[in-house]
């Protein structure tokens, strides 16, 4: 599909260089890394840096802290703009390739800040694992945003405003796991998860775009009381996007004997049957 673009190792200065220019946080981790560089001839297009998280609980989380040593995390991904269609995903597929078949999973996290939701992740088939907690971070003089571990230590605050730090809260992010190995491997990784495997968050302008398509359609379909399996429906597809319209209250009995349905067009016979297609569509 990219029969000119190469996956290839980079040196680690080369590797920060880029970061610090065209990464949203422009800083580089300090623990140990492999850089791995997305070149289109002599153009460096992306950089993948791999490592060892600092935290060992994100290590502990999917299997437990009997396996921290059989996982590894993206610390920083980037490509530029202007490449063609899918170009993450695949280089992303080309760097899990490249890591060893004994590791069993590399994990991702994406800022909700920073307007990120993992969609690179989501189009890679990785698993979604929640959110993480909120924590602390400082700010330098630069705007840059730095974790409060640094390597193998924890940066106190009183450290951090003596170097002219501002500490501020850094937001949960959305945590993403991609399972390695074969497809059999893979199969029995899953399998041990001591946690569950969640559904994919949608960015929030989206989410609310189909809400209100949903919506307005459950209206339009409400005010034509005779459309039945097309209320049906909506409704079923509300429920597929997780928002619950509320149902119709039953009109109240008359002599103790229940209300035919109106219809739209002011008559009180009752409805027509559903078709068969109809019923099967909304079953």
């Amino acid at each position: 599909m990219f029969p000119t673009y190469q996956i290839a190792s980079i040196p680690r200065d080369q590797a920060r260089a880029y970061i610090e220019a065209h990464h949203y946080l422009r800083t580089c981790p300090r623990a140990p890394t492999v850089a791995l560089g997305l070149w289109h001839g002599p153009d460096l297009l992306g950089v993948a840096l791999i490592g060892v998280s600092c935290s060992e609980a994100a290590r502990a989380f999917p299997f437990g802290a009997a396996h921290t040593a059989r996982i590894l995390e993206l610390t920083r991904f980037h490509v530029r703009d202007g490449t063609p269609k899918n170009t993450e995903s695949w280089f992303l597929a080309g760097v899990r390739r490249r890591l060893d078949r004994r590791l069993w999973g590399l994990l991702a996290f994406a800022d909700p800040s920073a307007g990120h939701v993992g969609t690179v992740y989501q189009a890679s088939n990785a698993l979604y694992l929640g959110q993480t907690r909120a924590r602390r971070a400082y700010r330098d003089s630069a705007g840059r945003t730095h974790s409060d571990r640094q390597g193998k230590h924890t940066l106190s605050a009183a450290t951090a405003t003596a170097c002219g730090w501002t500490v501020v809260t850094q937001p949960p992010k959305h945590r993403y796991l991609f399972l390695l190995g074969g497809p059999l491997q893979r199969h029995y990784v899953r399998r041990a998860l001591r946690v569950p495997v969640l559904p994919y968050p949608a960015p929030p302008a989206t989410a609310g775009r189909w809400s209100n398509l949903v919506a307005a359609l459950v209206a339009a379909l409400a005010a034509a009381d005779h459309h039945y399996a097309g209320d049906r429906l909506a409704r079923h597809y509300a429920r597929r996007l997780g928002w619950s319209p509320p149902r119709p209250a039953a009109p109240a009995p008359v002599d103790g004997r229940p209300t035919r349905r109106r219809l739209g067009n002011g008559s009180t016979a009752a409805p027509p049957p559903i078709p068969r297609a109809a019923r099967t569509l909304c079953a």
